[in-house]
Protein backbone atom coordinates (compact mmCIF):
# COMPACT_ATOMS: atom_id res chain seq x y z
CA UNK A 1 0.00 0.00 0.00
CA UNK A 2 1.37 3.52 -0.58
CA UNK A 3 -0.43 6.69 0.04
CA UNK A 4 -0.75 10.53 -1.82
CA UNK A 5 -0.82 13.55 -0.38
CA UNK A 6 -4.16 14.50 -0.33
CA UNK A 7 -5.97 17.59 0.78
CA UNK A 8 -9.47 17.63 3.21
CA UNK A 9 -10.29 20.43 5.51
CA UNK A 10 -10.29 18.00 7.98
CA UNK A 11 -7.36 15.69 8.92
CA UNK A 12 -7.70 13.16 6.75
CA UNK A 13 -6.26 10.88 4.36
CA UNK A 14 -2.82 11.83 3.66
CA UNK A 15 -2.83 14.96 4.68
CA UNK A 16 0.19 16.16 6.75
CA UNK A 17 -1.52 19.19 8.94
CA UNK A 18 1.14 21.74 8.71
CA UNK A 19 0.33 24.56 6.33
CA UNK A 20 4.19 24.48 4.90
CA UNK A 21 2.87 27.61 2.21
CA UNK A 22 3.16 30.01 5.36
CA UNK A 23 6.62 28.73 6.34
CA UNK A 24 7.48 28.37 2.90
CA UNK A 25 6.50 32.34 1.87
CA UNK A 26 7.48 34.35 5.24
CA UNK A 27 9.46 35.98 2.41
CA UNK A 28 8.64 36.20 -1.15
CA UNK A 29 11.63 33.45 -2.08
CA UNK A 30 10.32 29.94 -2.76
CA UNK A 31 12.10 27.36 -1.54
CA UNK A 32 12.92 24.51 -3.57
CA UNK A 33 12.48 20.99 -1.54
CA UNK A 34 15.36 19.31 -3.83
CA UNK A 35 14.82 15.71 -4.42
CA UNK A 36 17.67 14.14 -2.16
CA UNK A 37 18.26 10.14 -0.92
CA UNK A 38 20.11 9.32 1.90
CA UNK A 39 23.37 7.70 0.97
CA UNK A 40 22.65 4.55 3.63
CA UNK A 41 25.54 1.77 3.84
CA UNK A 42 23.58 -0.16 1.09
CA UNK A 43 23.34 2.68 -1.06
CA UNK A 44 27.59 2.94 -0.64
CA UNK A 45 27.81 -0.66 -1.23
CA UNK A 46 26.03 -0.74 -4.25
CA UNK A 47 27.94 2.30 -5.93
CA UNK A 48 31.54 0.26 -4.76
CA UNK A 49 30.55 -2.95 -6.26
CA UNK A 50 29.38 -2.12 -9.57
CA UNK A 51 32.25 0.77 -9.56
CA UNK A 52 34.69 -2.23 -8.89
CA UNK A 53 32.98 -4.51 -11.18
CA UNK A 54 32.83 -2.27 -14.33
CA UNK A 55 36.32 -0.79 -13.37
CA UNK A 56 35.85 2.42 -12.67
CA UNK A 57 38.05 4.25 -10.64
CA UNK A 58 36.86 6.70 -8.03
CA UNK A 59 39.02 9.68 -8.70
CA UNK A 60 38.29 8.93 -12.68
CA UNK A 61 34.39 8.84 -11.98
CA UNK A 62 34.55 11.86 -9.62
CA UNK A 63 36.08 14.27 -12.35
CA UNK A 64 33.93 13.05 -15.02
CA UNK A 65 30.83 14.37 -12.50
CA UNK A 66 32.80 17.48 -12.35
CA UNK A 67 33.70 16.93 -8.66
CA UNK A 68 36.67 16.74 -6.92
CA UNK A 69 38.96 13.23 -6.75
CA UNK A 70 37.74 12.32 -3.68
CA UNK A 71 33.97 12.88 -4.54
CA UNK A 72 33.10 9.31 -4.91
CA UNK A 73 35.62 8.19 -2.02
CA UNK A 74 33.76 10.18 0.35
CA UNK A 75 30.36 8.64 -0.84
CA UNK A 76 31.59 5.35 -0.37
CA UNK A 77 33.06 5.63 3.25
CA UNK A 78 29.77 7.65 4.16
CA UNK A 79 31.82 11.13 4.56
CA UNK A 80 28.62 12.32 2.44
CA UNK A 81 25.22 11.40 3.65
CA UNK A 82 22.96 12.04 0.99
CA UNK A 83 22.78 13.05 -2.75
CA UNK A 84 20.28 14.14 -5.40
CA UNK A 85 18.32 11.34 -7.12
CA UNK A 86 19.50 12.49 -10.43
CA UNK A 87 23.08 12.91 -9.40
CA UNK A 88 22.94 9.55 -8.36
CA UNK A 89 21.10 8.35 -11.68
CA UNK A 90 24.41 10.18 -13.62
CA UNK A 91 26.37 7.92 -11.27
CA UNK A 92 25.40 4.88 -12.16
CA UNK A 93 25.05 5.81 -15.57
CA UNK A 94 28.30 6.59 -16.25
CA UNK A 95 29.40 3.00 -14.23
CA UNK A 96 27.57 1.12 -16.47
CA UNK A 97 27.66 3.53 -19.50
CA UNK A 98 25.05 1.50 -21.32
CA UNK A 99 22.16 2.56 -23.77
CA UNK A 100 18.90 3.88 -21.75
CA UNK A 101 16.93 0.73 -22.47
CA UNK A 102 19.69 -1.28 -21.04
CA UNK A 103 20.76 0.41 -18.50
CA UNK A 104 17.30 0.66 -16.59
CA UNK A 105 16.98 -3.28 -17.31
CA UNK A 106 20.06 -3.39 -15.56
CA UNK A 107 18.62 -1.43 -13.17
CA UNK A 108 15.65 -2.94 -12.77
CA UNK A 109 16.89 -6.17 -12.53
CA UNK A 110 19.97 -5.46 -9.73
CA UNK A 111 17.10 -3.73 -7.82
CA UNK A 112 14.90 -7.15 -7.44
CA UNK A 113 17.87 -9.06 -6.45
CA UNK A 114 18.18 -6.66 -3.84
CA UNK A 115 14.66 -6.91 -2.54
CA UNK A 116 14.90 -10.75 -2.84
CA UNK A 117 17.93 -10.69 -0.38
CA UNK A 118 16.51 -7.77 2.25
CA UNK A 119 13.78 -7.56 4.19
CA UNK A 120 10.99 -5.30 4.57
CA UNK A 121 12.77 -3.30 7.95
CA UNK A 122 16.00 -2.51 5.58
CA UNK A 123 14.25 -1.55 2.86
CA UNK A 124 12.07 1.30 5.07
CA UNK A 125 15.34 3.45 4.34
CA UNK A 126 16.12 3.11 0.92
CA UNK A 127 15.07 5.96 -0.72
CA UNK A 128 16.81 5.91 -3.48
CA UNK A 129 15.26 1.99 -4.49
CA UNK A 130 11.54 3.82 -3.82
CA UNK A 131 12.03 6.65 -6.05
CA UNK A 132 13.32 4.15 -9.12
CA UNK A 133 10.42 2.14 -8.52
CA UNK A 134 8.14 4.95 -8.72
CA UNK A 135 9.82 7.39 -11.06
CA UNK A 136 12.36 5.53 -13.47
CA UNK A 137 10.69 2.27 -13.60
CA UNK A 138 8.18 1.66 -16.63
CA UNK A 139 5.59 -0.44 -16.51
CA UNK A 140 3.10 -1.76 -19.80
CA UNK A 141 0.36 0.02 -21.05
CA UNK A 142 -1.77 -2.98 -21.30
CA UNK A 143 -4.67 -3.08 -24.05
CA UNK A 144 -6.80 -3.40 -21.38
CA UNK A 145 -5.75 -0.06 -19.30
CA UNK A 146 -5.65 1.64 -22.48
CA UNK A 147 -9.63 0.30 -22.98
CA UNK A 148 -10.77 1.25 -19.07
CA UNK A 149 -9.68 4.86 -19.66
CA UNK A 150 -11.06 5.62 -22.97
CA UNK A 151 -14.38 3.85 -21.63
CA UNK A 152 -14.16 6.10 -18.65
CA UNK A 153 -13.68 9.30 -20.27
CA UNK A 154 -16.51 8.56 -22.87
CA UNK A 155 -19.12 7.63 -19.72
CA UNK A 156 -17.71 11.00 -17.78
CA UNK A 157 -18.30 13.04 -20.92
CA UNK A 158 -14.74 14.04 -20.78
CA UNK A 159 -12.04 14.53 -23.31
CA UNK A 160 -8.05 13.28 -22.54
CA UNK A 161 -7.22 17.22 -21.88
CA UNK A 162 -9.54 17.74 -19.15
CA UNK A 163 -8.14 14.52 -17.42
CA UNK A 164 -4.42 16.15 -18.07
CA UNK A 165 -5.95 19.27 -16.77
CA UNK A 166 -7.48 18.05 -13.59
CA UNK A 167 -4.13 16.38 -12.72
CA UNK A 168 -1.90 19.10 -12.69
CA UNK A 169 -3.81 21.18 -10.89
CA UNK A 170 -2.30 19.07 -7.82
CA UNK A 171 -4.96 19.54 -6.41
CA UNK A 172 -4.15 17.00 -3.87
CA UNK A 173 -1.19 19.54 -2.93
CA UNK A 174 -3.61 22.29 -2.35
CA UNK A 175 -3.79 24.57 0.97
CA UNK A 176 -1.24 22.68 2.84
CA UNK A 177 1.70 22.90 0.18
CA UNK A 178 3.45 25.42 -1.49
CA UNK A 179 3.54 23.85 -4.98
CA UNK A 180 6.20 25.62 -6.40
CA UNK A 181 8.35 24.19 -3.65
CA UNK A 182 8.46 20.41 -5.31
CA UNK A 183 10.38 19.92 -8.69
CA UNK A 184 7.51 18.80 -11.39
CA UNK A 185 6.46 15.47 -11.76
CA UNK A 186 9.53 14.68 -9.25
CA UNK A 187 8.38 11.91 -6.81
CA UNK A 188 9.16 12.48 -3.13
CA UNK A 189 8.72 9.25 -0.55
CA UNK A 190 8.46 8.65 3.23
CA UNK A 191 8.53 5.05 3.39
CA UNK A 192 7.34 4.25 7.16
CA UNK A 193 6.70 0.79 9.23
CA UNK A 194 4.32 0.28 12.04
CA UNK A 195 3.29 -2.49 14.32
CA UNK A 196 5.74 -5.43 15.91
CA UNK A 197 6.88 -8.22 14.25
CA UNK A 198 4.46 -10.63 12.26
CA UNK A 199 1.90 -7.66 12.28
CA UNK A 200 4.41 -5.15 11.28
CA UNK A 201 2.72 -2.74 8.38
CA UNK A 202 4.97 -0.61 5.74
CA UNK A 203 3.69 1.91 3.97
CA UNK A 204 5.18 4.32 1.23
CA UNK A 205 3.33 8.37 1.46
CA UNK A 206 4.40 9.57 -1.81
CA UNK A 207 4.37 13.68 -2.80
CA UNK A 208 3.91 14.26 -6.79
CA UNK A 209 3.55 18.10 -8.46
CA UNK A 210 2.36 16.89 -11.58
CA UNK A 211 2.94 18.97 -14.95
CA UNK A 212 2.41 16.40 -17.40
CA UNK A 213 2.37 16.43 -21.21
CA UNK A 214 -0.93 18.41 -22.18
CA UNK A 215 -0.93 15.07 -24.98
CA UNK A 216 -0.01 12.14 -22.58
CA UNK A 217 -3.75 10.92 -21.74
CA UNK A 218 -4.10 11.04 -25.58
CA UNK A 219 -0.41 9.37 -26.73
CA UNK A 220 -1.47 6.73 -24.93
CA UNK A 221 -5.29 6.00 -26.38
CA UNK A 222 -3.26 6.67 -29.89
CA UNK A 223 -0.49 3.75 -28.79
CA UNK A 224 2.15 6.05 -29.20
CA UNK A 225 3.42 5.06 -25.94
CA UNK A 226 4.18 1.62 -24.56
CA UNK A 227 4.94 2.48 -21.20
CA UNK A 228 4.14 4.53 -17.99
CA UNK A 229 5.84 4.97 -15.17
CA UNK A 230 4.11 4.20 -11.25
CA UNK A 231 3.31 7.58 -10.16
CA UNK A 232 1.51 8.69 -13.38
CA UNK A 233 -0.27 5.58 -13.48
CA UNK A 234 -1.63 6.26 -10.02
CA UNK A 235 -2.65 9.56 -11.03
CA UNK A 236 -4.76 8.79 -14.32
CA UNK A 237 -6.46 6.14 -12.49
CA UNK A 238 -6.80 8.34 -9.53
CA UNK A 239 -8.35 11.06 -10.67
CA UNK A 240 -10.53 9.36 -13.16
CA UNK A 241 -12.26 8.15 -10.19
CA UNK A 242 -12.10 11.06 -8.42
CA UNK A 243 -13.65 12.59 -11.46
CA UNK A 244 -17.19 10.73 -10.40
CA UNK A 245 -17.46 11.82 -7.42
CA UNK A 246 -16.22 8.66 -5.17
CA UNK A 247 -15.83 9.40 -1.51
CA UNK A 248 -11.83 9.86 -0.94
CA UNK A 249 -11.40 6.45 0.94
CA UNK A 250 -13.41 4.89 -1.81
CA UNK A 251 -11.08 6.61 -4.19
CA UNK A 252 -8.16 5.60 -2.71
CA UNK A 253 -9.45 1.69 -2.51
CA UNK A 254 -10.52 1.15 -6.13
CA UNK A 255 -6.91 2.84 -7.63
CA UNK A 256 -4.85 0.68 -5.13
CA UNK A 257 -6.68 -2.70 -6.25
CA UNK A 258 -6.55 -1.54 -9.96
CA UNK A 259 -2.58 -0.57 -9.92
CA UNK A 260 -2.30 -4.22 -7.81
CA UNK A 261 -4.54 -5.72 -10.54
CA UNK A 262 -2.62 -4.75 -13.21
CA UNK A 263 0.98 -5.59 -11.67
CA UNK A 264 2.02 -1.85 -10.86
CA UNK A 265 4.02 -2.68 -7.61
CA UNK A 266 5.78 -0.23 -5.05
CA UNK A 267 8.69 -1.22 -3.23
CA UNK A 268 7.36 -3.40 -0.74
CA UNK A 269 4.48 -5.22 -2.79
CA UNK A 270 7.96 -5.61 -5.20
CA UNK A 271 9.02 -7.37 -2.29
CA UNK A 272 5.72 -9.73 -1.41
CA UNK A 273 5.97 -10.77 -5.34
CA UNK A 274 9.41 -12.20 -5.30
CA UNK A 275 8.70 -13.36 -2.35
CA UNK A 276 5.94 -15.40 -3.75
CA UNK A 277 3.84 -13.59 -1.08
CA UNK A 278 0.56 -14.57 -2.65
CA UNK A 279 -2.72 -11.84 -2.12
CA UNK A 280 -6.25 -11.33 -3.78
CA UNK A 281 -5.51 -10.04 -6.65
CA UNK A 282 -1.90 -9.80 -6.16
CA UNK A 283 -0.18 -12.64 -8.63
CA UNK A 284 -2.95 -13.55 -10.75
CA UNK A 285 -3.49 -11.27 -13.85
CA UNK A 286 -6.20 -9.59 -14.39
CA UNK A 287 -9.56 -11.23 -15.67
CA UNK A 288 -11.26 -10.38 -19.06
CA UNK A 289 -13.93 -8.59 -17.26
CA UNK A 290 -11.81 -7.64 -14.16
CA UNK A 291 -12.71 -3.71 -14.59
CA UNK A 292 -16.14 -4.19 -13.65
CA UNK A 293 -14.91 -4.11 -10.03
CA UNK A 294 -13.79 -0.14 -9.98
CA UNK A 295 -16.99 0.56 -11.57
CA UNK A 296 -19.28 -1.03 -9.13
CA UNK A 297 -17.50 -1.63 -5.96
CA UNK A 298 -19.61 -4.42 -3.37
CA UNK A 299 -23.05 -2.61 -2.60
CA UNK A 300 -25.83 -4.56 -0.57
CA UNK A 301 -28.55 -2.35 -1.48
CA UNK A 302 -31.06 -4.81 0.65
CA UNK A 303 -29.04 -3.64 3.81
CA UNK A 304 -28.85 0.15 2.81
CA UNK A 305 -28.10 1.33 6.69
CA UNK A 306 -25.79 -1.62 7.17
CA UNK A 307 -23.71 -0.65 4.35
CA UNK A 308 -23.78 3.26 4.71
CA UNK A 309 -23.28 2.74 8.36
CA UNK A 310 -19.78 0.60 7.35
CA UNK A 311 -19.01 3.44 4.65
CA UNK A 312 -18.99 6.27 7.68
CA UNK A 313 -16.83 3.95 9.83
CA UNK A 314 -14.42 3.21 6.94
CA UNK A 315 -14.20 6.94 6.29
CA UNK A 316 -13.78 7.61 10.01
CA UNK A 317 -11.32 4.62 10.34
CA UNK A 318 -9.10 5.57 6.92
CA UNK A 319 -8.97 9.51 8.45
CA UNK A 320 -7.98 8.47 11.68
CA UNK A 321 -4.86 6.23 10.49
CA UNK A 322 -3.51 8.95 8.24
CA UNK A 323 -4.12 11.30 10.86
CA UNK A 324 -2.14 8.63 13.11
CA UNK A 325 0.79 8.23 10.62
CA UNK A 326 1.61 11.53 11.18
CA UNK A 327 1.26 12.69 14.73
CA UNK A 328 0.45 9.95 16.95
CA UNK A 329 -0.16 11.57 19.86
CA UNK A 330 -2.29 13.82 18.27
CA UNK A 331 -4.27 11.22 16.84
CA UNK A 332 -5.49 9.87 19.82
CA UNK A 333 -6.39 13.08 21.73
CA UNK A 334 -8.84 13.98 18.76
CA UNK A 335 -10.02 10.03 19.23
CA UNK A 336 -11.23 10.72 22.93
CA UNK A 337 -12.06 14.21 22.31
CA UNK A 338 -14.49 12.77 19.56
CA UNK A 339 -15.91 9.95 22.18
CA UNK A 340 -15.81 12.67 24.91
CA UNK A 341 -18.21 14.71 22.58
CA UNK A 342 -20.40 11.43 21.53
CA UNK A 343 -20.82 10.68 25.30
CA UNK A 344 -22.17 14.08 25.90
CA UNK A 345 -24.22 14.91 23.31
CA UNK A 346 -24.08 12.41 20.43
CA UNK A 347 -27.47 14.69 18.74
CA UNK A 348 -25.22 17.76 18.22
CA UNK A 349 -22.17 15.74 16.89
CA UNK A 350 -23.90 14.02 14.18
CA UNK A 351 -25.78 16.86 13.41
CA UNK A 352 -22.06 18.61 12.86
CA UNK A 353 -21.15 16.02 11.23
CA UNK A 354 -24.16 15.71 8.81
CA UNK A 355 -24.13 19.44 7.79
CA UNK A 356 -23.16 20.65 4.29
CA UNK A 357 -19.65 21.03 5.21
CA UNK A 358 -18.55 19.93 2.05
CA UNK A 359 -20.78 22.24 0.37
CA UNK A 360 -18.69 25.17 1.26
CA UNK A 361 -15.92 26.28 -1.43
CA UNK A 362 -12.10 25.02 -0.81
CA UNK A 363 -11.10 28.45 -0.62
CA UNK A 364 -12.85 29.49 1.83
CA UNK A 365 -12.75 26.47 4.39
CA UNK A 366 -9.88 27.56 6.49
CA UNK A 367 -11.91 30.65 7.42
CA UNK A 368 -14.61 28.90 7.81
CA UNK A 369 -12.95 26.71 10.47
CA UNK A 370 -11.60 29.51 11.75
CA UNK A 371 -14.90 31.38 12.46
CA UNK A 372 -16.24 28.02 13.83
CA UNK A 373 -13.47 27.82 16.61
CA UNK A 374 -14.24 31.59 17.44
CA UNK A 375 -17.77 30.70 18.27
CA UNK A 376 -17.27 27.69 19.99
CA UNK A 377 -14.98 29.72 22.17
CA UNK A 378 -17.51 32.26 22.42
CA UNK A 379 -20.08 29.54 23.52
CA UNK A 380 -17.88 27.84 25.52
CA UNK A 381 -17.25 30.93 28.15
CA UNK A 382 -21.44 31.67 28.54
CA UNK A 383 -22.30 31.51 31.85
CA UNK A 384 -25.69 29.43 31.44
CA UNK A 385 -27.80 29.21 35.00
CA UNK A 386 -28.65 25.70 35.30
Amino acid sequence: MHHYIIELFLPNLHVILINIREVLTLSNKISIKRQKVLLTPLLQDTIKNLRKKYNKRGDNLSKQLQKGASYISQIENGKIKEIEFDSLLEIFHLILNMPNESFFNFMNDYINEIIKNSNKKKLVYEDWIHIFILQEKQFSLTDNIILFIKSKLEKLEKSPDDLVDKINQNNQLDNWFDKRSYIPNKVYVNATSSGLYESEEFDTIIWVRYALDKDLINNILNHNIFTINYVNMYAIFRNLFELEDNTPSSVHKKTEQIMLDNNFLNTFEQFDFLHSISRKGFLNPPEENAFTFYDDLIINYHEKYVNLKKQVFDELDFAFAQYYNKDSASSCEKMEKVLENLSTDAGLVVAILSSQINSIPKIVRHDFFESYKNLLEQYIEMKIDE
